[in-house]
């Protein structure tokens, strides 16, 4: 099949109304766009963000540009404001590299979002939730790929400009896009995203305590936190297309009020999950660390779903991602069987071995991206199923989690209970929210916690590992903001068995 290019340098002059100061040679093919410069761009067409335009937090890039070129970038979207900056810093442009002027950049990948989703043949898939979102893009991607190629949202990139960016690199002729939404500032993005990019296919994973610090007391006198999360989440049914469907966790306690939600926007609202009537949903399942089979059935067709990721909530994901993709019209039966191919996301559920330096081997169960209280849950049941081999032990390294909201105390400390299900057999915590949850547990199953240091943390675990331990490590971001960043980084070390944590 021969493809067209994701973007021509007429297109992009044409959807930016810009000016092409460096124009691009005619066999020109960028591989991507993107707005975040802090990777390798080789092939890439960079949008450069601007104070001005963007918002005053943003980092300006312009200094970015020399390297940019080095490295191969396709070309880059420039504003006066950058070229300004050149000149006060009696800089000049690379030569060779292409440069298009716009009056702004952040209007300009507005302008080529909106384009690439008129001319865009697929189907758009809009996900979003408190947890499992990102795990249900990809599993969504990963089966329509199969089945004409799929883009999916970068990483966490889910905010407005995320968006944006997404629609702006999904190739014409592509079965499929899936596009992540979250929710932040300003608190109605996820309805100004769902119509920006006018899904056909919406879904709600789940909803559970988290971002409730984003809401006003006035706001939380009127309505709980889980509600008013739902109500802002629910936004991604708005830019539904005509005929679009909205897909929804029927296990939720407020499912009822979401499908009112969504039947606003569409008549055509389907459930997912455990409850009695859902139009996708788990009869039974066997669960092992190692993955899981369960039994289920898909808009009336009963299927045997075997999944390489472990944990009843990723089967939950699967059957949302499943029915989403039915309902798009791609073929059911292979998209079953391609899930078994299906790969656990880093950082979410992914087991993988370390090797000790004094002989022998840990097992841990890497769910080190951010977490939120119910994802913590899920990642203490993913350690119950743990077999620990010999010797060896349970263990769970837990950090605090950021966004919970007036109740933070509370929801960090009823974490005990959960820990105890797990049959830990050792606990390591980091975080003054996560103390309470380590006073709370029995003596004997204390292993240690810090206030403030990982690395003192890592120390302390590292020498107590033995052969034949399994381990699970889950953090949120914290009050600090870098929870989570430390915690994917104390995976990498104990990987490379290293004896000390370096940030």
């Amino acid at each position: 099949m021969n493809r067209s290019p994701l973007w021509t340098s007429e297109e992009i002059a044409k959807a930016t109304g810009g000016q092409w100061l460096v124009a691009p040679p005619t066999d020109w093919q960028p591989k991507c766009v993107s707005y975040d410069v802090t990777g390798n761009m080789a092939d890439h067409f960079c949008v450069l963000v601007h104070p001005n335009s963007w918002g005053k937090g943003r980092r300006d890039p312009t200094g970015d540009i020399s390297r940019l070129a080095r490295e191969g970038a396709a070309g880059i979207m420039v504003e006066p404001s950058h070229l300004q900056t050149l000149q006060s810093r009696k800089e000049t442009l690379p030569p060779g590299l292409p440069v298009l002027l716009v009056h702004s950049t952040w209007s300009g990948l507005q302008y080529m979002a909106q384009i690439a989703r008129m001319r865009f043949a697929g189907k758009v898939f809009a996900v979003t939730g408190t947890v499992g979102k990102t795990t249900t893009r990809e599993m969504i991607r990963h089966m329509t790929d199969l089945q004409g190629g799929a883009t999916g949202s970068a990483a966490n990139n889910n905010n407005i400009s995320g968006v944006h960016r997404s629609l702006a690199y999904m190739p014409r002729e592509n079965a499929a896009g899936v596009i992540e939404m979250g929710f932040g500032k300003p608190l109605d993005g996820i309805a100004r995203s769902s119509r920006i990019a006018q899904p056909d296919i919406a879904v709600l994973t789940t909803i559970d305590v988290a971002h409730f610090d984003m809401f006003t007391p006035e706001m939380l006198e009127k309505a709980s936190g889980r509600e008013l999360l739902l109500r802002h989440k629910s936004g991604i049914f708005t830019g539904l297309v005509p005929g679009g469907a909205a897909v929804i966790n029927a296990d939720l306690p407020e499912y009822q009020l979401a499908r009112a939600l969504a039947e606003r926007q569409t008549p055509h609202v389907f459930g997912f999950g455990e409850a009695e009537g859902a139009d996708a949903r788990l009869e039974r399942a066997e669960l092992t660390l190692g993955g899981s089979q369960a039994h289920v059935s898909v808009l009336g067709h009963r299927f045997l779903l075997k999944l390489q990721v472990p944990g009843h909530h990723m089967i939950i994901n699967a059957l949302g991602a499943l029915l989403a993709v039915g309902l798009a019209g791609f073929d059911l039966d292979r998209a079953v069987s391609d899930m078994a191919d299906f790969a656990p996301v880093k950082g979410r559920a992914r087991v993988v071995t370390a090797k000790l330096r004094e002989g022998g081997e840990v097992t841990i169960i890497d769910d080190s991206f951010n977490a939120t209280i119910a994802s913590m849950r899920s990642s203490l049941q993913l350690l119950r199923l743990a077999e620990p081999r010999a010797n060896g032990r349970r263990i769970a390294v837990l950090g605090e989690i950021g966004h919970v909201g007036a109740t933070e105390a509370e929801e960090h400390r009823a974490l005990s209970k959960a820990v105890l299900e797990s049959g830990a057999d050792l606990v390591f915590s980091w975080g003054l929210l996560m103390r309470p949850m380590f006073e709370a547990l029995p003596a004997g199953i204390r292993g240690a916690h810090q206030d403030d240091s990982v690395e003192v943390l890592y120390a302390q675990l590292r020498t107590t590992l033995r052969d034949g331990d399994v381990l699970t490590v889950k953090s949120g971001r914290g009050v600090n903001g870098l929870g989570d960043i430390r915690f994917r980084k104390f995976v990498e070390h104990l990987v490379a068995g290293k004896d000390a944590l370096l940030l």
